[in-house]
């Protein structure tokens, strides 16, 4: 079972699930970090995806370069969307 729906299914049967991580938010009972979760979870595949909560309105209207100089606040933020597939069970 693909499990893309946390609000409807039962994640404990699904083999599959899609899940973000940002820095921006932070994990709770009803929402776990479950990319996090390397007992139970592998990624099979991650990209990247900016946190808009986190990163400052002038670096989303802008685009520039990734560059040191410019100051840690003005930078964009990223976070994961991850593919990920239930570890077997031993």
């Amino acid at each position: 079972m693909t499990c893309t729906d946390r609000s409807q299914t039962d994640v404990a049967h699904c083999t599959f699930l899609v899940d973000s991580s940002l820095p921006s938010t932070k994990p709770t009972a009803l929402e776990p970090d479950y990319i996090a979760d390397h007992k139970t979870w592998e990624s099979v595949q991650c990209e990247r995806f900016l946190d808009a909560g986190a990163t400052h309105f002038l670096a989303r209207l802008l685009w520039v370069p990734d560059w040191e100089f410019i100051p840690e606040q003005y930078r964009r933020k990223w976070g994961s969307y991850c593919l990920l597939r239930r570890r077997r069970r031993r």
